[in-house]
């Protein structure tokens, strides 16, 4: 329910209602929220450069909600969802790899996309009887497909096998890249602009939660 209906609804609502750089940007602190939890649950320690980077990874975000003519397309609720997002999958993300090495990593993703689906089920037929399916165009539908083939299915399925095999924080290392990817990609696909906030918010972030990850 965490990692995939929980996570999806705040992330496709906070994203309708704040930019894809500011998205990309705020679910880059899920690395920190995963080692939070780990913290938490005793598999990892605390260091003070931990909670260094916790306070500058804060101020980037903070940074982020500066008012800028250029980014009137984001939000400070949209960007408290995309938060809720990568919470959630941290949450996920930590339990599951409790659970990933008692009863496997396939398993795990099974369950949770059975769980997930019963728990959408309800909303899914209501919005469906609701919608008009035929006002979809050709690209939406294609865009619909690479989401729940590869960003939902392959990707789980890695994360599941990487998960069983490395720990909860080392293997979320590997989301600095989303934040980059994803600014990148918004600037030429989407017109998205950058700005001195989106730069020092987006550093500031980074910067924090590396700080957090290499202590």
């Amino acid at each position: 329910v965490l990692g995939i209906a929980v996570n999806q609804i705040c992330f496709l609502i906070g994203l309708s209602l704040t930019s894809a750089s500011h998205a990309a940007l705020v679910i880059g602190l899920t690395p920190f929220m995963v080692l939070a939890l780990a913290l938490f649950r005793g598999h990892e320690v605390f260091t003070s450069n931990r909670a260094i980077g916790l306070v500058v990874a804060v101020c980037g975000m903070l940074l982020l909600q500066k008012p800028s003519p250029s980014a009137q397309s984001a939000s400070l609720l949209g960007d408290l969802l995309i938060l809720g997002a990568g919470l959630s999958f941290a949450a996920y993300t930590v339990f599951g790899k409790e659970l990933a090495a008692e009863h496997g990593g396939m398993a795990v993703i099974a369950v949770s996309y059975v769980a997930g689906g019963i728990f959408l089920l309800p909303m899914t037929l209501w919005m469906a009887s609701r919608f008009d399916f035929r006002a979809v165009s050709t690209q939406a539908w294609l865009a619909f497909g690479y989401m729940t083939i590869v960003s939902s299915v392959l990707c789980y399925i890695g994360w599941a096998y990487a998960l069983k095999r490395l720990s909860a924080s080392r293997l979320t290392a590997f989301s600095y890249l989303q934040p980059l990817v994803a600014t990148l990609l918004a600037l030429p696909m989407l017109g998205e602009p950058i700005t001195l906030t989106l730069v020092s918010g987006g550093g500031l972030i980074m910067a924090g939660v590396f700080l957090s990850e290499r202590a």
